[in-house]
């Protein structure tokens, strides 16, 4: 783990070494050091899950027109609350947050952004076609998620807190190929929405359902990172769920 007030220096060392044996840094190797860094990717549309996790931090930021610099500093003045290092924390420990954090609040979540989306649509007849679509999105997202979740926690799981995770290649493999549909989706969903910006004559309802898509989507960033780039990686050697 990078502590705060080493992560600039370190990940500008990568840059500046000029040692092709030294990687530049990806956003998901800054995820996975920091935890932090998620909130201001997700900010600033970069990804850091599925395949988006494979270009380095520089060319994500220049390819938007952003200092890589300025995005290090705003990494550096979030504060978050301690959390475990996911890469060392025990396998079966891991799973339980993933459960806990990022499955269980969307049997409420989904249903009430739901109900929003079709209420929006439904109070503003005259952004319909656009509204819509939204709603369109979001429900594509939804029924992703249904079939997907279940999956993980009735097979996938359960292999790898039994310490199987070493023969469970396949179903990680089905669940990282929907977890780069489900990228697509939100990417979708960002784009339909205009970036989750309302507009100026937007009343509460609609402001409070692009508040809580664009929430939703930063939330399934980090739920997918947790699963593609540490969960299922260490599962794939380790010997128990313990480890």
């Amino acid at each position: 783990m990078v502590f705060p007030g080493q992560l600039r220096d370190w990940h500008m060392s990568c840059f500046m070494e000029g040692n092709p044996g030294v990687p530049m840094l990806t956003p998901s190797q800054l995820v996975r050091q920091d935890p932090r860094a998620a909130r201001v990717l997700h900010r600033h549309n970069i990804e850091f899950c599925c395949e988006g996790g494979n270009e380095t931090l520089e060319t994500a930021c220049d390819r938007r027109g952003l200092d890589v610099e300025d995005v290090l500093a705003e990494i550096e003045g979030q504060r978050m609350p301690e959390q475990p290092d996911w890469s060392e924390a025990p396998l079966g420990d891991l799973v339980q947050h993933i459960l806990a954090t990022h499955h269980r609040p969307l049997d409420e979540e989904l249903p009430r952004l739901q109900h929003l989306a079709a209420t929006v649509r439904g109070a503003h007849p005259d952004h319909a076609v656009w509204l819509g679509k939204v709603q369109l999105t979001l429900d594509s997202i939804v029924q992703e998620l249904l079939q997907h979740m279940p999956k993980e926690e009735n097979v996938l799981f359960p292999l790898i807190l039994a310490g199987r995770g070493h023969v469970a290649t396949m179903p990680m493999e089905v669940m990282e190929t929907e977890h780069r549909r489900l990228g697509e989706l939100l990417s979708a969903l960002r784009e339909v929405t205009d970036g989750f910006q309302a507009p100026a004559d937007a009343c509460p309802t609609w402001q409070a359902l692009w508040t809580g898509l664009d929430a939703l989507t930063e939330d399934l960033h980090v739920h997918v990172h947790l699963e593609d780039h540490i969960l299922f990686p260490r599962a794939r050697v380790a010997p128990s769920a313990r480890v």
